[in-house]
Formats: structure tokens, sequence, C-alpha cells
């Protein structure tokens, strides 16, 4: 089980399946394409600085480049992770804490970016 910031959204592992299944609010979230429980096969969740528009409406933004830290769900594992990032046009790159690359499963990925002073909690 991994949780992620106020949303509330888990991921439950399956061994079976090797798929994370998502669910918000206490529910399994349904995908509209084909009306099938959402299952990913990583989730990766990014921390980064998190700061509120001043409009009064809740609008939210996140600071998606520099770098940081976060954690990577894979193949019922959750690993401590860095993520980097150069420019808004330039891909983000991945790494374990000790700088080697952060290997993922095929299949879909589920990116979270939670602001710093979230918790994530597993088990």
């Amino acid at each position: 089980k991994f949780k992620t910031s106020g949303k509330t959204t888990t991921f439950i592992y399956d061994a079976e399946t090797g798929l994370y299944t998502r669910n918000q609010y206490g529910k399994e979230c349904i995908d509209g394409n084909n009306q099938q429980i959402d299952a990913v096969k990583n989730v990766i969740t990014l921390y980064t600085k998190q700061w509120y528009c001043p409009n009064g409406h809740g609008h939210q933004y996140y600071d998606t480049i520099g770098s940081g830290e976060g954690y990577a769900a894979v193949n019922g594992k959750i690993v401590p992770i860095k993520w980097s990032r150069a420019s808004v046009d330039a891909p983000y790159i991945y790494t374990l804490a000790d700088g080697s690359a952060l290997e993922l499963d095929v299949g879909r990925s589920y990116i979270s970016i939670v602001g710093e002073k979230f918790p994530i909690e597993y088990k």
C-alpha cells in the first residue's frame, strides 16, 4: 500500500498481476475508456516545492524544474529516488539514491507530483 498527498490516493500492489491498483477517496478508480479498474506497473512520486496561487481559488503551483527526491514503487518494492529536470522541454531523469539509473518495469506508469510538506506513507 502506497499513499500520496492530501488527495488520499493509494496504490495497492497485486503480486499475482504485478500491478498497482489506484484508489482515490476510498474507492477504486475506473478507467473511463474501458470501464476497468485503473492499474499500472510503476508508481513514481516526486517531492517538489509547492505554493498556492494568490487568487483565492485554491490553485497550486509546483516547481518541476531542478531536482529533488521521491519514491518509486516497482514490482512490489518501494525505493527512495532522486529526480532532475533541466528545463520545461527536458525529460525527467530518475536515479536511485546512489546515483544509478532507476529501472522501471515495462507498462504504464503513474507519476505523482507532491508538495514537499506532504508525507508519503507505505507498507
